[in-house]
């Protein structure tokens, strides 16, 4: 194909041929004209010669010189003409009027030829002249002069010749020539030839260059339709992208600005999988991406989707009247559904459930006049602005690209960064349980503008990304000395001060070298171990680095080699171990802010917390409450028992010096006011407050129960926190709560009862009792009055102290513990249970009509959460097999196909095991169908035994088969856990009617092993099957036994 510029030059040069060759038809044209007028001046110079020609005389006695050169006369119709202007002669003696004209006589011709030639400077003869000849010849010895025949006339102009241009002169009966040569040759024939010549090639060149150009343009169309196509997915290439992207450019105008959006969506996983999927599969995903985008979405079925590169694909989105892409808003909207769109074709066609990772997508609206090269870059830029930002979709907007330029500047300075640039703040911990004294936590802040506008957490997680966080933590120690000079210069320091905490990245930890360097830096600097502690998350307290000889973990190093207290940093953060928790070396845990934030709102929240306070004290260590804001926050962590309190709202981050102002201004650092706000928080009977004034004020907001339950009703998640606040509405109109019960009585589908009962004698705490189903039936119940609420009437009321008894032993004990009334509703049934609602009170105290009104009107809204919660639980219900409690057939399918998806991610084994009971029917004929249930459930308890691991899922499929689906395992595993499973089964001696089997009990097990580096391709339906086989397999084989295949291989195990 031509290019543009050798098309051009191609042009250029036929061009160029074409006006030299019409320059030299011009220049012979003027070149006529000016002979024409020449010749008009010589006519008029012929008239003027004719006097002096007249006036001269000729001599008869005239010698003729021999001639060098021949001369040749030319005859014409008109004229005698010279064919060379250098002819040999004689000057002729003679007398001249005019002193420029010199006569000569040729030496050869006759005498009536004469030249008149022009003189030159008065001396030389010039090659030009006139010849003047007569008919008849001049008389000799004498001069001739006829004023008749002397008359002369100038005549046309002649024709031209090769000496040049010749005038006639003619009278009646003489010529006179006169040559024009002394205008120099002009060789107009060849001139005539070569202007001829020139047009003629120029014009057969274009011709020849216009036929070649069409030809490659032809071909050039055909090039650029395949251009315009992806051959693999069909959708438009990049190509084409960047033609229709400098058509809309050029058709932009300013009244259409920002009219449309490019698009692009980066299949990121894609990247990662490159190794198990070839080009074609890649294909086939972004294409049915595509494809499914236009169907579900009508809007986008008419456009045009470009393949940009080999896991990319871009759109063109115009406006429309539903969305004129106007606002920022308008323009994400549509990128969050695309990101929708995308996630839910993955998830049908993929069987995954996608990450903010895995795809990414980022739009901007066209800028008038944008070249296509400048758009494509720009899009580039939103991916890695995406990426850094940890977004699924992003809106490219003015001034993206400085922020790109902004973060390299950012990189360029943390790279650099010196341990002057670093500066140093202390927030005060409060020490709960030893008042007036206070640990310090160092923080850092940024010097460098970049950095310092950027945000200490954000530097510290690009320096992770990055892989320099070391780096930083080694300048933090080079200041510690610094530091450690303050505290000791400071008495109030060194008395009130117990220890600062310095906070260890985990990258200083991730390997056997780095732990090294750490170590080395910490007593190159000589830290202080009485006076520092270490703070490290979790994973880099209890994970031994990678590289490690002994099996020893960084917190453990710390403290047997230099004697370092360690905390465990952002507790909860991240998924947690308890069993490493308890196994770690370390001296105090820190819960994360995030765990901590809200707690006086959650029950659930708080019993978690609490249980785990009171773990990590039973082992000695003690737990320092990290982020708290709020004063409902501190009292609900000082009543679950934390020993250390940290956050803004006992102090901010402070500088060294202006620590030492905090310890001698604040209430917090006076060990007075501290033991008074801790006993008054101690003394409450209030777990769940409503309290929000921060200054410690304990004023009560008159929010009512109902208000406060729609505001935060998602989160309330269990039953036991609604308890507490009834409890807590009950108090705030004065009545004293001797018990509160809610019990949820089992209807006929229901297979358990449950009440949540709250005493007076423990108000922070909400006992759960869970009854079998047979317990209906028993005398202790059907006495109860909350039986006789559930059956007999819908609201019961009895005061002790003034009725007389009804029967009920329950009340009567009630009545032992004071209790003055007691109120009894049954609650309106939208689910599978009654729920029962009873308050007793004591100390004198009585429900009012009015109160008890209200309590039947908060008693519809809990019988609304009640009917949300059972919901709740029946979709949970339906997921179990209600005889083993073990998953479904629906959650297994769910979780194999779940599976599928994540081993095609990871490129991980899968293993699916299939086992049937062997000859269970005979179980069911012989023994009956009770009998059959008892098995079934003996052998559900010993395989769930069997599973360890959190990820392995066991599930009854029905009947007497069951499935496991084990990821991360291959043959070898799957193999030996199977074979162990037969042997517990059968060691276990169940009884079977079987004599044959030893009346043993035995199952029959099929393995089907799938690895995706080795076979890429299958599917839920597949990976069943060949477990399905292998299961068959083994009961044609003889029963008892385990087979496993793999789609790439086969082996088996009989016994």
């Amino acid at each position: 194909m031509l290019t543009m510029g050798r098309r051009l030059r191609s042009l250029i040069f036929g061009g160029s041929i074409l006006s030299i060759g019409s320059l030299l038809v011009f220049m012979s044209v003027g070149h006529k004209r000016n002979a024409s007028i020449i010749s008009e001046t010589a006519d008029r110079l012929a008239d003027l010669t004719c006097a002096p020609t007249q006036a001269t005389e000729f001599p008869s006695n005239a010698r003729p010189l021999p001639v060098s050169r021949a001369e040749t006369m030319v005859r014409t119709s008109t004229a005698e003409v010279l064919s060379s202007s250098e002819v040999d002669a004689i000057q002729l003696d003679c007398q001249s009027n005019h002193p420029s004209i010199r006569p000569l006589m040729p030496s050869r011709g006759s005498a009536s030829s004469l030249l008149l030639t022009w003189v030159k400077n008065g001396r030389e003869p010039a090659q030009a002249g006139m010849k003047l000849s007569a008919r008849q010849p001049l008389p000799d010895g004498n001069h001739h002069r006829d004023s008749n025949n002397a008359v002369l006339s100038s005549s046309n102009r002649m024709g031209p010749v090769a000496s040049g241009r010749l005038q006639q002169i003619s009278a009646r009966d003489q010529q006179l020539a006169w040559d024009l040569s002394s205008q120099g040759p002009l060789a107009e024939p060849i001139e005539r030839d070569l202007a001829i010549a020139l047009v003629s090639f120029g014009v057969l060149f274009t011709a020849i260059n216009l036929a070649v150009s069409r030809h490659f343009r032809r071909k050039e169309r055909r090039l650029m339709s395949s251009l315009r196509t992806d051959e693999q997915t069909l959708l438009l290439s990049r190509f084409a992208l960047a033609n229709d992207l400098e058509l809309a450019a050029q058709h932009d105008s300013p009244d259409q600005h920002r009219k449309a959006m490019l698009v692009t969506i980066f299949f990121r996983f894609l990247e990662r999988q490159r190794a198990f999927l070839n080009e074609n599969e890649i294909a086939m995903i972004i294409s049915g991406t595509c494809k499914h985008i236009q169907q579900m979405a009508p809007s986008y079925s008419y456009l045009d989707f470009y393949r940009t590169g080999e896991t990319k694909c871009a759109l063109i989105i115009p406006a429309t009247n539903d969305n004129l892409l106007h606002t920022k808003d308008d323009c994400e909207s549509i990128l969050a559904d695309l990101l929708a769109l995308v996630s839910e074709s993955l998830q049908q066609s993929r069987e995954m459930a996608i990450d903010w990772g895995d795809v990414v997508i980022t739009g901007q609206r066209f800028v008038p006049g944008a070249s296509p090269s400048s758009l494509l870059s720009l899009q580039a830029v939103g991916e890695m602005l995406a990426s850094e930002d940890r977004l699924s979709c992003r809106l490219m907007e003015e001034g993206d690209d400085t922020l790109l330029l902004e973060r390299s500047l950012v990189k360029a300075q943390l790279t650099q960064l010196r341990a002057e640039d670093l500066d140093l703040r202390f927030q005060p911990i409060l020490l709960v349980h030893n008042p007036g004294q206070f640990g310090l936590e160092l923080l850092i802040r940024f010097r460098p503008h970049a950095l310092h506008n950027l945000g200490t957490g954000k530097v510290l997680e690009l320096a992770h990304d990055l892989g320099i966080a070391h780096r930083i933590d080694a300048l933090v120690i080079s200041r510690l000395e610094e530091v450690h000079q303050a505290l000791r210069k400071s008495e109030i320091l060194r008395e009130r001060i117990d220890y600062i905490s310095v906070n260890i990245s985990s990258d200083s930890a991730s390997s056997e070298d780095r732990l090294n360097q750490l170590i080395r830096n910490l007593k190159k600097h000589r830290v202080d171990s009485s006076t520092f502690c270490i703070e490290i998350t979790e994973t880099a307290a209890t994970d031994i680095p990678v590289g490690s000889i002994n099996v020893t973990t960084a917190s453990e190093r710390l403290i047997k080699e230099l004697n370092f207290r360690v905390l465990i940093d952002d507790f909860g953060s991240g998924l947690s171990n308890y069993r490493r928790i308890c196994e770690a070396w370390y001296d105090a845990i820190k819960l994360d802010i995030n765990l901590v934030k809200g707690i006086h709102l959650s029950f659930r929240l708080q019993r978690y917390i609490g249980s785990f306070i009171s773990t990590v004290h039973a082992l000695g260590k003690t737990v320092v409450c990290e982020g708290i804001e709020t004063y409902n926050e501190m009292t609900a962590a000082v009543r679950l028992g934390a020993d250390a309190l940290q956050g803004h709202f006992i102090s901010r981050p402070l500088a060294l010096e202006e620590v030492i102002t905090f310890l001698d201004t604040s209430t917090w650092a006076s060990p007075v006011a501290l033991q008074k706000q801790l006993a008054k928080i101690h003394s409450s009977a209030r777990l769940l407050d409503l309290r929000s004034n921060e200054d410690g004020d304990c004023t009560e907001l008159n929010v009512p129960l109902e208000r406060y339950i729609l505001d935060n009703w998602s989160r309330l998640r269990s039953f036991e926190e609604f308890v507490l606040l009834f409890v807590n509405e009950l108090k705030r109109w004065g009545l004293d709560i001797l018990r509160f019960s809610l019990a949820f009585l089992p209807d006929q589908d229901d297979i358990d009862c449950s009440q949540y009962v709250w005493q007076g004698s423990s108000p922070g705490k909400v006992t759960t009792l869970r009854f079998e189903r047979d317990f209906l039936q028993k005398h202790e119940h059907l006495s109860s009055p909350l039986h006789y609420i559930a059956t007999a009437t819908r609201i019961f009321r009895h005061k002790p102290s003034s009725t007389k008894g009804v029967g009920f032993n329950f009340l009567e004990g009630l009545k032992a513990e004071g209790c003055s009334d007691y109120l009894g509703i049954r609650l309106e049934s939208r689910g599978i249970s009654i729920p029962v609602l009873t308050i007793a009170l004591h100390g004198g105290t009585t429900f009012s009509d009015e109160q008890i009104q209200r309590i039947e009107a908060m008693s519809s809204l809990l019988s609304l959460l009640f009917y949300a919660f059972e919901s709740e639980r029946s979709k949970r219900l339906a997921l179990l097999d209600p005889l083993t409690m073990l998953a479904n057939r629906r959650s297994f399918d769910s979780f194999l196909k779940s599976n599928i998806a994540s081993s095609k991610l990871t490129s991980s084994f899968l293993a699916l095991v299939m086992i049937d009971i062997d000859q269970f029917k005979m179980i069911n004929d012989v023994m009956g169908h009770g009998y059959g249930d008892h098995c079934l459930k003996e052998v559900a308890l010993l395989l769930n035994a069997s599973i360890h691991r959190k990820n392995d899922f066991l599930a009854r499929l029905g009947g007497e088969e069951f499935a496991i689906i084990l990821p991360d395992t291959d043959t070898a595993s799957a193999l030996e856990l199977c074979e162990s499973l037969r042997e517990s089964i059968e060691k276990k001696a169940i009884y079977h009617p079987d004599p044959l089997k030893g009346n043993c009990l035995t199952v029959s097990i099929g393995i089907a092993i799938w690895d995706p580096n080795s076979h890429a391709v299958c599917d839920f339906d597949t990976l069943q099957q060949l477990a399905d086989d292998c299961l068959y397999e083994a009961k044609r084989n003889g029963r008892n036994r385990v087979v496993c295949r793999s789609l790439g291989g086969y082996q088996s195990v009989a016994v």
